[in-house]
């Protein structure tokens, strides 16, 4: 049974890079160049809070059977803070990077974004995503907001995984140059009225 707490900032591990890394490599190797710049920044970004990648918008799903790390995480916060932590991150960055923004709609600033979330594959269809959404859920009535807003490549099947959980398609986003030189295909904006 996995446990889902908080993340701290000694919490640091090069699982969560690859696991983030491993949920859409198009849009990270567009912005970041490589898995090792992609692992740098994250490392960077983890210990500032603040930061869009800081330890404070981050939960951690740990399994008592499993000692490798975390086997999964939620990262969101409130979208109103979105500008707040892009500026805090933006002074982490290497300088050459593409801007991937185009692919992402703006969240609703009373949403609260769910900003990626991922679950180790061999461990996936044991609720261990379901307990994270409904820990977002939880952050997202702390926050006071009533809705919760994500982005997901159109290609890959959490699609369906969020639709079963209540998410509607928003809009749908494609960059005619990230497709072209990056291989950044069309995204998904959705969201979820909270009960």
């Amino acid at each position: 049974m996995a446990t889902i707490r908080k993340a701290r900032a000694d919490d640091w591990d090069p699982v969560l890079a690859r696991m983030i890394w491993d949920e859409d490599p198009p849009v990270l190797a567009a912005e970041f160049g490589c898995f090792d710049s992609w692992v740098s920044h994250l490392a960077r970004e983890w210990s500032r809070p603040g930061a869009v990648n800081s330890f404070d918008s981050f939960w951690l799903a740990q399994d008592d059977g499993y000692t490798d790390g975390p086997v999964g995480f939620l990262a969101g916060f409130a979208a109103r803070d979105y500008a707040a932590r892009a500026k805090v991150s933006d002074t982490l960055k290497d300088p050459g990077g593409a801007n991937v923004d185009a692919v992402f709609a703006e969240p609703d600033p009373a949403s609260w974004y769910v900003m990626d979330i991922s679950v180790i594959p061999s461990l996936r269809g044991r609720g261990i995503g379901r307990a994270l959404m409904e820990e977002a859920q939880r952050a997202a009535q702390a926050a006071g907001s009533q809705v919760l807003t994500l982005d997901v490549a159109e290609a890959i099947p959490a699609v369906q995984f969020y639709q079963r959980l209540g998410f509607v398609i928003i809009k749908r986003s494609q960059d005619a140059h990230l497709y072209r030189f990056h291989g950044v295909g069309p995204h998904l904006h959705m969201a979820r009225q909270l009960d």
